[in-house]
């Protein structure tokens, strides 16, 4: 009887343990689900607490670094007029969260002159995103701008800054600013996310500055870890070139050890006409934007995007079309079918994925080629 008494306390006690267990399984597996459920589209949180117009005003709020215990939505007198410029910082480590106060994160002094422009606000957009960690390992899928190791998402911080700053652009949308009205500016990280922007949801603003993007680690540690400049930034690149008309303006720096001129040469190559690539070197690395050798021309390169009225590609897209639809009309007429299936052969191309000067030169190629076959 003893025995069996002390089998039944065991027992007892081994379910409760059992059920003990499996509801701390269960509280983990909904506090990560939660976290996860969150990283996007979230609202107006507190991780974004020091969020706000760095320009000191009474016809803005709320301002940067004033700790709200949650930021408002922001609001602008008269907004239908006002020029917005948000500012997308950098980002150290994926894996940590940044310093709001961080002097390194502000807007540079290139940025702040802009502030002195009649109607035009800067907004400073400080991030707490991370990369996802996830309780459960998850398996990687092809294409999709992130790379797990162990349990961490790589590269994910970007694309969910990407969707974080949507929110805040759609707030600004719903007081009244215009979308031609609105700039995404940024530094490192920060412009890269600018950049995926321009693709993801490029009708609700007008333009993108991008100081030295990057975010997939130094030149210099690529042997370290080689998934991220093997994988993830390849993958990031093909989702960031996706086809828009954005004007972008990207600053790049000959010294610097993440992304120099040539490794943005990608920019330029999949939007000829819409990217400007400045390349300078002032011996101050990635931190250029902050130590600007050349503040006057960066300031007017800013003002030429921001201010400017004109929509880079659909007037080049319109003109283009315009004279291939009559070079084909003349090419049928004179040289026959072979020759106008070639130009025909362009119409596959998307006009406003910008990519037309490049299918003209590939025209050139085949015109070249055809003539040559023609005369031998």
């Amino acid at each position: 009887m003893c025995v069996l008494l002390a089998l039944a306390r065991g027992a007892k006690q081994m379910i409760f343990h059992l059920f003990f267990v499996l509801g701390l399984f269960l509280a983990l597996f909904f506090v990560q689900a939660s976290a996860q459920a969150c990283t996007t589209n979230c609202g107006i949180v507190s991780d974004i607490q020091d969020s706000g117009f760095v320009t000191n005003s009474e016809n803005v709020s709320p301002l940067a670094n004033v700790n709200h215990g949650f930021t408002p939505s922001p609001k602008i007198k008269n907004p239908s007029t006002a020029t917005v410029i948000i500012w997308l910082h950098g980002h150290v480590n994926s894996r940590k969260r940044q310093s709001c106060k961080a002097q390194q994160n502000h807007p540079p002094r290139s940025v702040l002159q802009l502030g002195k422009e009649k109607n035009t606000f800067i907004y400073y957009h400080c991030s707490s995103v991370t990369d996802n960690y996830s309780f459960f390992k998850k398996k990687n899928v092809p294409d999709d701008g992130v790379y797990y190791t162990g349990r961490y998402a790589n590269g994910s911080y970007t694309l969910e800054r990407r969707d974080e700053v949507e929110d805040l652009i759609d707030d600004f949308l719903k007081i009244g600013v215009k979308p031609s009205n609105i700039t995404l500016a940024g530094h490192s990280a920060g412009g890269w996310t600018a950049l995926l922007a321009a693709a993801a949801y490029p009708e609700k603003f007008h333009a993108v500055i991008a100081f030295a993007p990057a975010f997939a680690g130094s030149r210099s540690k690529a042997s370290v870890y080689p998934y991220w400049r093997g994988i993830v930034r390849p993958e990031q690149i093909e989702i960031m070139t996706q086809p828009n008309n954005i004007p972008k303006l990207v600053f790049a720096y000959e010294d610097d050890d993440f992304n120099r001129p040539r490794e943005l040469s990608f920019l330029t190559e999949a939007f000829p006409v819409s990217v400007t690539l400045i390349s300078q070197n002032c011996s101050k690395g990635h931190s250029t934007h902050r130590k600007d050798c050349q503040l006057s021309q960066t300031v007017s390169l800013m003002k030429d995007v921001i201010y400017t009225e004109k929509s880079i590609g659909k007037a080049d897209v319109k003109a283009t079309d315009g004279i291939i639809s009559t070079l084909t009309s003349m090419i049928y007429d004179v040289t026959g079918y072979e020759l106008g299936k070639i130009l025909d052969d362009l119409f596959d191309v998307d006009f406003n994925n910008l990519t037309i000067v490049r299918s003209l030169r590939e025209f050139l190629s085949d015109i070249s080629e055809f003539f040559n076959r023609t005369v031998s």
